[in-house]
Protein backbone atom coordinates (compact mmCIF):
# COMPACT_ATOMS: atom_id res chain seq x y z
CA UNK A 1 0.00 0.00 0.00
CA UNK A 2 1.63 3.08 -0.54
CA UNK A 3 0.59 4.62 2.42
CA UNK A 4 -0.74 1.11 3.17
CA UNK A 5 1.62 -1.07 1.24
CA UNK A 6 -0.24 -2.18 -1.96
CA UNK A 7 -0.36 -1.30 -5.71
CA UNK A 8 -2.67 -3.05 -8.41
CA UNK A 9 -2.28 -2.34 -11.68
CA UNK A 10 -4.89 -3.05 -14.62
CA UNK A 11 -8.47 -3.45 -13.87
CA UNK A 12 -10.23 -7.03 -14.55
CA UNK A 13 -13.04 -6.61 -16.92
CA UNK A 14 -15.54 -9.13 -18.15
CA UNK A 15 -13.66 -10.66 -20.73
CA UNK A 16 -10.04 -9.91 -20.48
CA UNK A 17 -7.77 -8.95 -17.76
CA UNK A 18 -4.84 -6.27 -18.02
CA UNK A 19 -1.58 -6.98 -15.76
CA UNK A 20 -1.43 -4.69 -13.27
CA UNK A 21 0.64 -4.65 -10.36
CA UNK A 22 0.29 -4.51 -6.40
CA UNK A 23 2.74 -3.71 -3.28
CA UNK A 24 3.28 -2.47 -0.25
CA UNK A 25 1.54 0.72 0.55
CA UNK A 26 2.77 4.13 1.18
CA UNK A 27 1.73 6.30 3.67
CA UNK A 28 1.52 10.25 3.09
CA UNK A 29 3.86 11.76 6.21
CA UNK A 30 5.29 8.24 7.51
CA UNK A 31 8.60 7.21 5.78
CA UNK A 32 8.86 3.99 7.21
CA UNK A 33 5.19 2.60 6.90
CA UNK A 34 3.87 0.82 9.71
CA UNK A 35 5.23 -2.61 10.01
CA UNK A 36 3.66 -3.77 13.05
CA UNK A 37 -0.11 -5.13 14.06
CA UNK A 38 -2.14 -2.08 14.47
CA UNK A 39 -4.46 -1.55 17.61
CA UNK A 40 -7.36 -3.71 17.44
CA UNK A 41 -5.71 -5.85 14.83
CA UNK A 42 -7.75 -4.57 12.10
CA UNK A 43 -6.71 -7.82 10.44
CA UNK A 44 -3.46 -8.27 10.19
CA UNK A 45 -3.62 -11.53 12.06
CA UNK A 46 -5.85 -12.87 9.39
CA UNK A 47 -3.39 -11.93 6.44
CA UNK A 48 -0.64 -13.79 4.90
CA UNK A 49 1.68 -13.39 2.10
CA UNK A 50 1.23 -15.80 -1.01
CA UNK A 51 3.44 -15.67 -3.99
CA UNK A 52 4.92 -12.20 -3.19
CA UNK A 53 1.49 -10.68 -2.56
CA UNK A 54 -1.13 -11.18 -0.07
CA UNK A 55 -4.13 -13.45 1.05
CA UNK A 56 -6.64 -13.23 3.92
CA UNK A 57 -7.61 -16.33 6.01
CA UNK A 58 -12.14 -16.50 5.11
CA UNK A 59 -12.35 -20.05 6.91
CA UNK A 60 -10.60 -22.95 8.87
CA UNK A 61 -9.43 -24.77 5.11
CA UNK A 62 -9.46 -21.53 2.73
CA UNK A 63 -8.32 -18.13 2.15
CA UNK A 64 -9.10 -15.71 -0.46
CA UNK A 65 -6.63 -14.11 -2.52
CA UNK A 66 -6.47 -12.56 -6.37
CA UNK A 67 -6.41 -14.79 -9.39
CA UNK A 68 -3.93 -12.19 -11.21
CA UNK A 69 -1.11 -13.41 -8.46
CA UNK A 70 -1.52 -16.83 -10.07
CA UNK A 71 -1.01 -20.51 -8.24
CA UNK A 72 0.30 -23.74 -8.30
CA UNK A 73 -1.82 -26.17 -6.56
CA UNK A 74 0.11 -28.40 -4.23
CA UNK A 75 3.39 -26.22 -4.10
CA UNK A 76 2.26 -22.44 -3.75
CA UNK A 77 2.04 -21.81 -0.04
CA UNK A 78 0.27 -19.07 2.11
CA UNK A 79 2.35 -17.93 5.11
CA UNK A 80 0.51 -16.36 8.09
CA UNK A 81 1.93 -15.94 11.06
CA UNK A 82 5.20 -17.52 10.85
CA UNK A 83 3.08 -21.32 9.53
CA UNK A 84 2.95 -22.10 6.43
CA UNK A 85 0.20 -23.71 4.32
CA UNK A 86 0.12 -25.36 1.36
CA UNK A 87 -2.36 -24.95 -1.32
CA UNK A 88 -4.84 -27.69 -2.29
CA UNK A 89 -7.38 -26.53 -4.87
CA UNK A 90 -9.51 -23.20 -5.47
CA UNK A 91 -12.50 -21.81 -7.37
CA UNK A 92 -12.73 -18.63 -9.30
CA UNK A 93 -15.31 -16.06 -8.73
CA UNK A 94 -16.78 -15.75 -12.08
CA UNK A 95 -15.85 -12.06 -13.81
CA UNK A 96 -14.18 -10.92 -10.45
CA UNK A 97 -10.41 -11.22 -9.99
CA UNK A 98 -11.25 -13.18 -6.72
CA UNK A 99 -9.99 -16.50 -6.03
CA UNK A 100 -10.89 -18.29 -3.24
CA UNK A 101 -7.78 -20.97 -2.44
CA UNK A 102 -8.49 -24.24 -0.14
CA UNK A 103 -5.35 -25.43 1.89
CA UNK A 104 -3.93 -28.55 3.77
CA UNK A 105 -4.01 -27.58 7.71
CA UNK A 106 -6.40 -25.39 9.62
CA UNK A 107 -5.83 -21.76 10.30
CA UNK A 108 -6.07 -20.99 13.69
CA UNK A 109 -8.61 -18.01 12.98
CA UNK A 110 -9.96 -15.75 9.80
CA UNK A 111 -12.12 -12.98 8.97
CA UNK A 112 -15.67 -12.07 8.50
CA UNK A 113 -16.34 -10.60 5.25
CA UNK A 114 -18.12 -7.89 5.00
CA UNK A 115 -22.13 -8.30 5.97
CA UNK A 116 -23.30 -4.72 4.98
CA UNK A 117 -24.90 -3.93 1.43
CA UNK A 118 -23.20 -3.41 -1.25
CA UNK A 119 -22.42 0.13 -1.76
CA UNK A 120 -22.67 1.15 2.03
CA UNK A 121 -18.93 1.08 1.96
CA UNK A 122 -18.81 4.54 1.07
CA UNK A 123 -17.30 6.45 3.32
CA UNK A 124 -16.05 4.74 5.42
CA UNK A 125 -12.56 4.29 6.75
CA UNK A 126 -10.78 1.11 5.26
CA UNK A 127 -7.80 -0.47 7.19
CA UNK A 128 -5.42 -1.89 4.51
CA UNK A 129 -2.86 -4.79 5.01
CA UNK A 130 -0.50 -5.84 2.62
CA UNK A 131 3.32 -6.86 1.30
CA UNK A 132 4.25 -4.46 -1.04
CA UNK A 133 6.59 -1.02 -1.03
CA UNK A 134 6.52 0.98 2.23
CA UNK A 135 9.27 3.15 2.34
CA UNK A 136 9.06 6.81 0.73
CA UNK A 137 11.73 6.95 -1.76
CA UNK A 138 12.99 9.93 -3.97
CA UNK A 139 10.05 12.75 -4.48
CA UNK A 140 8.43 13.23 -7.89
CA UNK A 141 8.73 16.07 -9.33
CA UNK A 142 6.87 17.60 -12.38
CA UNK A 143 7.44 21.70 -13.80
CA UNK A 144 8.06 22.58 -9.88
CA UNK A 145 5.48 20.73 -8.62
CA UNK A 146 5.37 17.63 -6.40
CA UNK A 147 3.93 14.75 -7.47
CA UNK A 148 4.33 12.16 -5.32
CA UNK A 149 7.11 10.03 -4.06
CA UNK A 150 8.35 6.82 -6.13
CA UNK A 151 8.29 4.35 -3.52
CA UNK A 152 11.21 3.15 -1.26
CA UNK A 153 12.87 -0.38 -1.77
CA UNK A 154 11.87 -1.99 1.23
CA UNK A 155 9.15 -4.65 1.17
CA UNK A 156 6.77 -6.72 3.75
CA UNK A 157 4.00 -6.44 5.55
CA UNK A 158 2.82 -3.19 6.49
CA UNK A 159 -0.68 -1.23 7.16
CA UNK A 160 -2.43 1.63 6.24
CA UNK A 161 -5.79 3.59 6.23
CA UNK A 162 -7.79 5.48 3.85
CA UNK A 163 -11.32 6.31 2.75
CA UNK A 164 -13.47 4.29 0.47
CA UNK A 165 -14.34 7.19 -2.35
CA UNK A 166 -16.21 5.34 -4.17
CA UNK A 167 -18.02 2.19 -5.25
CA UNK A 168 -18.34 1.47 -9.01
CA UNK A 169 -18.66 -0.99 -11.74
CA UNK A 170 -16.11 0.37 -13.85
CA UNK A 171 -17.87 -0.93 -17.29
CA UNK A 172 -17.14 -4.44 -16.21
CA UNK A 173 -18.78 -7.47 -14.43
CA UNK A 174 -17.27 -6.91 -11.13
CA UNK A 175 -17.54 -3.88 -8.62
CA UNK A 176 -14.71 -2.22 -6.80
CA UNK A 177 -14.12 0.25 -3.72
CA UNK A 178 -12.15 3.29 -4.89
CA UNK A 179 -9.45 5.02 -2.19
CA UNK A 180 -7.43 7.65 -3.31
CA UNK A 181 -4.05 9.35 -1.96
CA UNK A 182 -4.79 12.15 -0.84
CA UNK A 183 -1.90 14.69 0.64
CA UNK A 184 -3.47 13.82 4.22
CA UNK A 185 -1.66 12.35 7.17
CA UNK A 186 -1.96 9.10 7.15
CA UNK A 187 -3.33 8.76 4.03
CA UNK A 188 -2.52 5.51 2.18
CA UNK A 189 -2.47 4.20 -0.99
CA UNK A 190 -1.12 0.68 -2.56
CA UNK A 191 2.20 -0.56 -4.34
CA UNK A 192 3.46 -3.27 -6.17
CA UNK A 193 3.20 -6.54 -4.04
CA UNK A 194 -0.18 -5.62 -1.91
CA UNK A 195 -2.63 -7.63 -4.56
CA UNK A 196 -4.78 -10.06 -2.47
CA UNK A 197 -4.46 -7.85 0.18
CA UNK A 198 -7.45 -6.61 2.19
CA UNK A 199 -9.06 -3.88 3.05
CA UNK A 200 -11.27 -4.25 6.60
CA UNK A 201 -14.20 -2.13 7.55
CA UNK A 202 -15.22 -1.80 11.25
CA UNK A 203 -19.16 -3.19 11.30
CA UNK A 204 -21.18 -3.95 13.81
CA UNK A 205 -18.21 -3.52 15.93
CA UNK A 206 -16.20 -6.18 14.04
CA UNK A 207 -13.33 -5.91 11.18
CA UNK A 208 -14.69 -7.52 8.47
CA UNK A 209 -13.45 -7.86 4.80
CA UNK A 210 -14.82 -5.29 2.72
CA UNK A 211 -12.63 -5.42 -0.30
CA UNK A 212 -9.51 -7.60 -1.69
CA UNK A 213 -6.39 -5.09 -3.65
CA UNK A 214 -6.78 -5.42 -7.12
CA UNK A 215 -4.50 -2.58 -8.92
CA UNK A 216 -3.98 1.71 -8.49
CA UNK A 217 -4.27 4.16 -10.80
CA UNK A 218 -1.23 4.20 -14.23
CA UNK A 219 0.63 7.58 -14.72
CA UNK A 220 3.19 8.55 -17.51
CA UNK A 221 5.66 11.58 -18.28
CA UNK A 222 6.00 13.19 -21.73
CA UNK A 223 9.55 12.89 -22.86
CA UNK A 224 11.49 15.58 -25.28
CA UNK A 225 10.90 13.57 -28.32
CA UNK A 226 7.00 12.94 -27.64
CA UNK A 227 7.19 9.78 -26.16
CA UNK A 228 5.95 8.56 -23.11
CA UNK A 229 7.01 6.70 -20.34
CA UNK A 230 5.74 4.37 -17.91
CA UNK A 231 6.01 5.55 -14.52
CA UNK A 232 4.68 2.21 -12.96
CA UNK A 233 6.67 -0.07 -14.43
CA UNK A 234 6.66 -3.94 -13.47
CA UNK A 235 9.52 -5.30 -14.63
CA UNK A 236 11.81 -2.92 -12.55
CA UNK A 237 9.63 -3.41 -9.31
CA UNK A 238 9.43 0.27 -9.94
CA UNK A 239 6.56 2.63 -8.99
CA UNK A 240 5.48 6.15 -7.97
CA UNK A 241 2.75 7.86 -4.93
CA UNK A 242 0.84 10.15 -6.96
CA UNK A 243 -1.27 12.78 -4.72
CA UNK A 244 -1.00 15.68 -7.28
CA UNK A 245 -0.37 14.26 -11.35
CA UNK A 246 -0.54 17.66 -12.13
CA UNK A 247 1.71 17.47 -15.70
CA UNK A 248 1.41 13.38 -15.21
CA UNK A 249 -0.30 11.58 -18.44
CA UNK A 250 -2.80 8.61 -18.29
CA UNK A 251 -3.78 6.23 -21.71
CA UNK A 252 -7.35 6.02 -22.17
CA UNK A 253 -7.23 3.60 -24.98
CA UNK A 254 -8.78 0.24 -24.11
CA UNK A 255 -7.03 -2.79 -23.83
CA UNK A 256 -5.58 -3.78 -27.19
CA UNK A 257 -6.00 -0.63 -28.59
CA UNK A 258 -3.29 1.93 -29.84
CA UNK A 259 -2.71 4.37 -26.62
CA UNK A 260 -4.21 7.71 -26.18
CA UNK A 261 -2.37 10.15 -23.47
CA UNK A 262 -4.66 12.98 -21.67
CA UNK A 263 -3.42 15.06 -18.71
CA UNK A 264 -3.96 13.61 -15.63
CA UNK A 265 -5.78 14.60 -12.63
CA UNK A 266 -5.50 13.53 -9.11
CA UNK A 267 -4.77 12.37 -6.52
CA UNK A 268 -4.02 8.51 -7.13
CA UNK A 269 -7.14 5.97 -7.20
CA UNK A 270 -6.58 2.56 -5.94
CA UNK A 271 -8.75 -0.29 -6.58
CA UNK A 272 -9.96 -3.08 -4.70
CA UNK A 273 -12.52 -5.74 -5.34
CA UNK A 274 -15.40 -5.61 -3.85
CA UNK A 275 -16.66 -8.14 -1.47
CA UNK A 276 -19.89 -7.60 -0.84
CA UNK A 277 -22.02 -8.51 -3.84
CA UNK A 278 -19.76 -11.81 -4.15
CA UNK A 279 -20.39 -12.96 -0.29
CA UNK A 280 -22.99 -16.05 -1.07
CA UNK A 281 -21.12 -17.22 -3.98
CA UNK A 282 -17.60 -17.39 -1.66
CA UNK A 283 -19.57 -18.93 1.26
CA UNK A 284 -20.98 -21.74 -0.85
CA UNK A 285 -17.42 -22.68 -1.17
CA UNK A 286 -16.14 -22.50 1.67
CA UNK A 287 -19.35 -23.50 3.65
CA UNK A 288 -18.79 -21.22 6.41
CA UNK A 289 -22.16 -18.85 6.47
CA UNK A 290 -21.17 -14.87 7.52
CA UNK A 291 -23.05 -13.83 10.99
CA UNK A 292 -25.87 -12.05 9.21
CA UNK A 293 -27.46 -11.84 5.86
CA UNK A 294 -25.26 -10.10 3.05
CA UNK A 295 -26.91 -8.05 0.48
CA UNK A 296 -29.96 -8.62 -1.67
CA UNK A 297 -30.32 -7.59 -5.28
CA UNK A 298 -31.80 -4.03 -4.98
CA UNK A 299 -28.87 -3.05 -3.21
CA UNK A 300 -26.67 -3.34 -6.36
CA UNK A 301 -28.67 -1.13 -8.27
CA UNK A 302 -28.37 1.81 -5.56
CA UNK A 303 -25.14 2.08 -5.74
CA UNK A 304 -23.43 4.66 -5.60
CA UNK A 305 -21.61 4.51 -9.11
CA UNK A 306 -17.84 5.88 -9.84
CA UNK A 307 -18.18 9.22 -11.72
CA UNK A 308 -15.47 8.58 -14.59
CA UNK A 309 -14.86 4.76 -16.68
CA UNK A 310 -11.54 4.19 -15.62
CA UNK A 311 -9.85 2.46 -18.74
CA UNK A 312 -8.21 -0.50 -18.45
CA UNK A 313 -4.86 0.71 -20.06
CA UNK A 314 -4.75 3.35 -17.13
CA UNK A 315 -4.63 0.76 -13.84
CA UNK A 316 -2.20 -1.87 -13.07
CA UNK A 317 -2.31 -4.41 -10.59
CA UNK A 318 -0.82 -4.46 -7.29
CA UNK A 319 1.32 -7.40 -7.66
Amino acid sequence: MRSAKMLCRALMWAIAITPFRAAGSVIYNNADGVTSQPTGDQGWSVTGEFNTAGGVAIAPNYFLTAQHVGITVGQDQIFLNGVAYTSSGFTDIAGTDLRVVQISGTFPSYAQLYSGAAGTEMGKTVSIVGFGHYQLGAALTTNSVQNGWYWGSPVGMNYATNTVAAVGAFGSASYFLDIKFNAFANSGIYTFGDSGGDNFILNGGVYQLAGLTYGIQDYYIKNGDGTYTDLDNPPTNSGVAVFDAAGLYENTADSGQPPVYVPATGPEDGYATEIAPYVSQIDAITGVPEPTAALGVGALLTMSLLARRSRRDSIHHAA
